[in-house]
């Protein structure tokens, strides 16, 4: 029991670090920060979000497919 309660302040203390691969020098910061904000920048948001619009249109899609099936029967 206690062995799994400090495996989980472990593990959730570990998820909040940012990941390292997002940190940048004072030199590298504008040039880090220009290609992500470029002209790519809403495709790029589209295709990261697309996954959880698919997953909440599947989750909605299941919640109201009982009351779906009895309107349309």
């Amino acid at each position: 029991m206690v062995y799994s309660r400090a495996a989980g302040w472990l593990l959730g203390l570990f998820l909040m670090l940012p990941s390292a691969g997002a940190w940048a020098c004072r030199v590298c910061r504008p040039r880090v920060q220009a290609t992500i904000h470029d002209t790519q920048y809403l495709p790029n948001l589209a295709l990261v979000l697309l996954p959880v619009a698919v997953l909440l249109g599947l989750g909605l899609t299941l919640y109201f497919l009982p009351a779906l099936k009895r309107r349309l029967t």
